[in-house]
C-alpha cells in the first residue's frame, strides 16, 4: 500500500512478482493433488443405489436450508445395486449439489428457488438428475463448465470441484448431459452403468 501511495513503481513490481509466485506454487499444489486423485485406483464396491444416493442428497439439506432454497428427493429405495467407489463417487455428486444450491444465490426479491433431485433405474444404467431454477449458463459457460480452474461463481469459485466430479464420473464410465439457459436454470443428468468394465487407470502424467 505505502509503495502504491509513493508511486514506488519497484516496490510495486516485487509485491507483484512475489504475488504470481505464490499463486504459481498454490496452482502447482492444486495441480499435484489433482495429478494424484486422478491417477490413484478406484476402489469399486457394490452399494444399494437407492439407499447411497438418499444419503448423499441429504448431505445439502442444511446448506439448501441456510439459502432458502425449496429441496425435492425423489429417489426410490429400490434401485438395486451398483458398483462404484462410494467415497469418490459421493464427493462427485455432493459438488452438483452445492453448484445447484450456489446458483440459487443471490436470490432475486419474489422469485422461489427450488432444486429437484431424483434418480431412475435404466436397467443396466442408473440415471441421478439435478435441476434447478438458479442463474443458468450461456452457451460458453456450458461448454466450458468442466474445464479445469473455469469457474461460473467468479471469486466465490475455484474451477476445481466440478473438473473433479467430471473425472470421476468419467473413471466410472459414467457420462454428464449439462442442459441451461440463462435466468431459467440448470439441469445435470449423470448416467452411471451399474457395473463398470473393469479396466486399467491411465497413468497421467504430471502437470508442471
Amino acid at each position: 500500500e505505502s509503495g502504491l501511495r509513493k508511486n514506488d513503481q519497484e516496490r510495486v513490481g516485487e509485491a507483484t512478482a512475489a504475488l504470481k509466485n505464490v499463486v504459481g506454487r498454490v496452482k502447482k499444489m492444486v495441480l499435484d493433488i489433482l495429478y494424484y486423485a486422478k491417477s490413484r485406483e478406484i476402489e469399486m464396491e457394490s452399494v444399494p443405489a437407492g439407499h447411497f444416493l438418499q444419503d448423499t442428497a441429504a448431505l445439502i439439506v442444511p446448506k439448501a436450508a441456510a439459502a432458502n432454497v425449496k429441496y425435492n428427493v425423489d429417489i426410490p429405495e429400490d434401485m438395486g445395486e451398483i458398483k462404484i467407489d462410494p467415497s469418490s463417487m459421493s464427493a462427485a455428486i455432493v459438488n452438483f449439489l452445492e453448484n445447484a444450491v450456489d446458483a440459487c444465490e443471490p436470490p432475486l426479491p419474489g422469485k422461489e428457488y427450488c432444486i429437484n433431485v431424483t434418480g431412475r433405474d435404466l436397467g443396466d444404467i442408473v440415471e441421478i438428475t439435478i435441476s434447478d431454477n438458479g442463474t443458468g449458463m450461456d452457451r460458453e459457460t456450458k461448454e466450458k463448465i468442466f474445464t479445469l480452474f473455469f469457474s461460473s461463481k467468479g471469486k466465490r469459485g475455484t474451477g476445481i470441484g466440478l473438473f473433479i466430479s467430471n473425472q470421476t464420473i468419467e473413471q466410472h464410465g459414467g457420462s454428464i448431459r449439462v442442459e441451461s439457459e440463462p435466468c431459467e436454470g440448470t439441469t445435470f443428468t449423470i448416467l452411471l452403468p451399474r457395473r463398470p468394465e473393469s479396466k486399467k487407470q491411465p497413468k497421467a502424467c504430471p502437470c508442471t
